[in-house]
């Protein structure tokens, strides 16, 4: 068994030597027209499909998997039961849902009242973790903005009538501003 690569070096290898054929690809791509067409029409198509693809076998994979307990709200936490405790706070209404979905989806609701914990001299010490949610919303934000920038290659063509350029505009006019008060 000496000698053998399995579990995570292996993933690592194979994604380098992917990396390594995707850069020798591109140099020798450079060198002829067609090549070219390809690597710059075809090859991204390709990996956005190969992207969804794999996307949606995983969600699938984790759909299919195994549930080892169900999760029960509790029963006395809603409003219409006299001398409950709150403190689990199930949202009753349509509307609750909807608020507490956009809170989970925008601000990280549950990574922000997550706690870290640790073993120190015996003793359990339980912390918090505002810097992880702090730079993973920071992070995300900053994908969304990159995202809805990016529309607005795809939404040029039809100015008039698209939200997505409407959208668009008004966070190009929002950068320039910031950018313009950064300096």
């Amino acid at each position: 068994m000496r000698g053998e690569m399995k579990g995570p070096t292996m993933n690592a290898l194979y994604s380098l030597l992917a990396v390594l054929a995707m850069v020798l690809a591109g140099i020798a791509g450079g060198q002829s027209e067609p090549a070219r067409v390809a690597l710059a029409t075809f090859i991204p198509y390709a990996a956005f499909a190969t992207l969804l693809a794999g996307f949606c076998w995983r969600v699938v994979r984790w759909a299919l998997a195994p549930v080892p307990f169900t999760s029960l709200s509790p029963a006395a936490s809603n409003s219409r039961c006299p001398g409950s405790v709150r403190e689990n706070r199930q949202p009753f209404y349509t509307m609750g849902v909807v608020s507490r979905m956009a809170a989970e989806i925008l601000l990280f609701r549950s990574l922000f009242r997550n706690s870290r914990a640790r073993l120190s001299g015996g003793r359990l010490i339980l912390g918090d973790s505002a810097g992880l949610w702090l730079c993973s919303l920071a992070f995300h934000w900053a994908l969304l903005l990159i995202l809805l920038r990016h529309l607005r290659c795809f939404s040029s063509r039809c100015r008039h009538s698209s939200t997505l350029s409407i959208v668009s505009t008004a966070i190009s006019k929002l950068a320039c501003r910031h950018s313009i008060s950064l300096m």
